[in-house]
């Protein structure tokens, strides 16, 4: 007889963009675009350029929700954030216009270790046609225990230990965050195409 051999699959990163830094991916009707905040991402730099025609290419016909992705934060109303202020707003000048430009439905970030939703937002403001940026940081090291400044824009954050969950189809987005003491539902919004 014959003796299977187990198979070990790796993870490699799409061969767009740049390896393991900046690239991007459809999953059904959604594209991901990975982007660093830890290269520059200026407007004369190659990431933009990347970012920006990776954007405009993607058939939201086949693929109707962007969801986009970095390391650092563009937005939190943490105010213990302030030494990181440097990066949110140039992520905010460079990087957002492109997001809103492009109609990104979610920016999904960490590096605080909390977790906060926006309103679909720009420049800051509510706005019908906006970006909903979620800092997902509510995992492993241990939490942020700052003051939140009550931001207009900020619609839900704590700072507890957590876990997501993203439900989509063609038109509808379902998006769930549990606390992992119970397992119990602390924040959730629907989005619809």
């Amino acid at each position: 007889g014959e003796c299977a051999v187990p198979m070990v699959h790796r993870f490699h990163s799409p061969s767009n963009g740049n390896g393991l830094f900046w690239y991007s991916f459809n999953v059904g009707p959604v594209h991901i675009l990975y982007y660093s905040t830890e290269h520059d991402f200026r407007a004369d730099s190659t990431q933009y350029k990347w970012i920006e025609n990776d954007l405009r290419s993607v058939n939201r016909t086949l693929t109707p929700w962007l969801i986009v992705t970095g390391h650092r934060h563009m937005y939190t109303s943490e105010e213990n954030a302030k030494g990181e202020l440097e990066i949110m707003e140039k992520l905010q000048l460079y990087l957002e216009p492109l997001l809103y430009k492009y109609h990104a439905d979610l920016n999904l970030f960490g590096h605080r270790h909390s977790y906060e939703r926006s309103c679909p937002m720009y420049k800051s403001k509510c706005v019908s046609d906006g970006v909903t940026h979620v800092l997902l940081g509510m995992a492993g090291a241990g939490l942020d225990s700052g003051k939140y400044s009550g931001a207009a824009w900020s619609k839900y954050h704590d700072q507890q230990f957590g876990y997501t969950t993203i439900f989509v189809n063609q038109t509808y987005l379902h998006f769930t965050y549990y606390h992992d003491k119970d397992d119990g539902i602390a924040d959730q919004f629907i989005l619809h195409k």
